[in-house]
């Protein structure tokens, strides 16, 4: 697999890693909504509004991997993003994470391993 590609897969989940934190401070910012006019004053609340923003992004570098590889093979590897958000909730929201957790990342860290070796 090209070094590129897998740069563009790992610029994509960071950026889709960084836009869930945006909006978790959001959102923690703003406090618990539901369904109805609460959710359209959320979105106005700058943290989950520049989180939508960097999801914009996230999606349009998503859409460059997507024109280079297959979605068998890009999809998976995306999921790299569930450690980095794990990483991040763990450092800057600190978050617990529990060895159940952290074993399950560990799970995550080789099924996309494999997945990229199989190319």
């Amino acid at each position: 697999m090209k070094k590129s590609l897998i740069a563009l897969i790992i610029i994509s989940s960071t950026l889709g890693a960084i836009a869930q934190l945006l909006l978790k401070t959001g959102m923690n910012n703003y406090g618990s909504i539901n369904l109805g006019p609460d959710v359209l004053l959320a979105i106005l609340e700058p943290f989950v509004l520049l989180g939508l923003i960097t999801y914009f992004i996230s999606s349009v570098s998503w859409i460059m991997v997507l024109s280079k590889a297959d979605l068998s093979l890009a999809y998976p590897l995306g999921a790299i993003n569930y450690v980095i958000v794990a990483i991040i909730g763990w450092t800057l929201l600190n978050e617990t994470l529990s060895l159940l957790r952290i074993g399950g990342i560990g799970i995550i860290i080789l099924g996309v391993y494999i997945v990229g070796k199989s190319q």
